[in-house]
């Protein structure tokens, strides 16, 4: 069974590539878990090559898949 941090993480991926932004706190409020998880979140796929960070939120990079 998948981890809810890889869950999650999915569904934030499909979000930038589908909305080719989000924000933080919209995410933290529509998921129902603290900011603060979803900048680590946003951190962990910024790590992986999938999002590049902004202020308050995210886009998806180029090859994002």
């Amino acid at each position: 069974m998948p981890s809810l941090a890889s869950t999650r993480r999915r569904e934030i991926l499909h979000r930038l590539i589908t909305d080719g932004y989000v924000e933080a706190k919209t995410l933290a409020d529509e998921m129902g878990v603290d900011a603060s998880t979803i900048r680590r979140d946003l951190d962990a796929l910024e790590r992986s090559g999938q999002a590049q960070r902004t202020h308050g939120g995210a886009r998806p990079t180029h090859g994002a898949t």
